[in-house]
């Protein structure tokens, strides 16, 4: 796997909404370590509480400034969602490998992402394009150059 990938936008997407291109790099070590991980109901009830809320196609995302330094990122995923556990799954393995891709280029925040009932038929570079609008929107998305815009 090449160290770098380029991930053009979906073919159905509309223009304004998906990026022409995302560079993202394929090596983010410990991205989901207990440490950058909304791990109690308290830090998620204060991203909700504080947060911009960014509706996509695929999943919504909540992004507040941090209560402490540094980057955390949570995924909520009930029964709601569905009832089988291996599509919930699916669904928070995609979100989960698309934060990945992007953490290199995202600026620190605290990040809570529902997945959409759409995402479970979808793949990896669909749902890539559709978080890297998102996290545009928001703006922590930083530049390709490692300037935020």
């Amino acid at each position: 796997m090449p160290d770098e990938q380029s991930v053009a936008a979906s073919a159905g997407a509309p223009a304004e909404e998906s990026p022409s291109q995302v560079t993202v790099t394929a090596g983010a070590g410990r991205a989901f370590a207990a440490s950058v991980r909304l791990r109690n109901q308290a830090q998620m009830n204060y991203v909700r509480a504080n947060a911009r809320h960014f509706p996509g196609r695929y999943c919504v995302l909540l992004a507040a400034k941090p209560r402490e330094d540094g980057r955390k990122v949570g995924i909520v995923n009930s029964r709601r969602f569905s009832r089988k556990a291996v599509v919930r799954n699916r669904a928070r393995r995609l979100l989960r490998e698309a934060y990945r891709m992007l953490l290199p280029l995202l600026a620190d925040q605290w990040i809570l992402l529902i997945p959409r009932h759409a995402i479970q038929k979808r793949k990896l570079p669909e749902v890539l394009n559709d978080l890297a609008c998102l996290c545009r929107k928001a703006g922590i998305l930083e530049a390709a150059t490692g300037q935020r815009p």
